[in-house]
């Protein structure tokens, strides 16, 4: 084997090896750096996507929280006011039912108490003549929320007039 002296004179052949080796490292460090920088930048676009949708996400999960929310408060009022609008426009409620009644009751006799409850009602009227009371029973018994109205008794008051008490059903308010 020769004796190569490196440091004298290269050899051409070695020369030669030694350049297109140190050529072909540096285009492939080079390639590989171009290979990994366009991943780098891939792999960069592909997280700020993810941060974008998650940002999106998380105002959309907010916004959908919101939307429930919204929806909820908004069929509470629809409710709401879906009872109000049936009280007002109801011909059965409460107070037809006390109107009716006091328009029913001449100018002689009297209305001592009236008791409402969800399925009862209990007349208290004070009038002199039983014939009144009588007729008085027939004409609120015809109203469309009484059933089974009756004279339940009869008392005399302090100044020696009488009292009615009638008792019957409400029907379905």
């Amino acid at each position: 084997m020769k004796n190569i002296n490196f440091v004298n004179k290269p050899n051409k052949e070695i020369s030669n090896w030694l350049r297109i080796s140190l050529l072909l490292l540096i285009i492939t460090i080079f390639a590989i750096s171009i290979i990994t920088i366009r991943q780098l930048l891939k792999l960069s676009a592909i997280k700020q996507e993810i941060s974008q949708y998650t940002y999106k996400k998380e105002n959309l999960h907010m916004m959908l929280q919101k939307k429930e929310a919204l929806l909820k408060q908004q069929k509470k009022l629809k409710d709401q006011y879906d009872a109000i609008n049936k009280f007002k426009t109801s011909p059965k409620k409460k107070l037809a039912l006390l109107e009716d009644i006091y328009n029913l009751i001449p100018a002689h006799a009297k209305l001592k108490s009236i008791v409402i409850t969800k399925k009862d009602i209990d007349l208290q009227i004070a009038c002199s003549d039983e014939k009144i009371a009588n007729w008085l029973v027939q004409q609120i018994a015809e109203l469309p929320l009484i059933k089974n109205l009756t004279l339940a008794s009869i008392s005399k008051d302090n100044t020696g007039g009488l009292i009615f008490n009638m008792q019957g059903q409400i029907n379905k308010l």
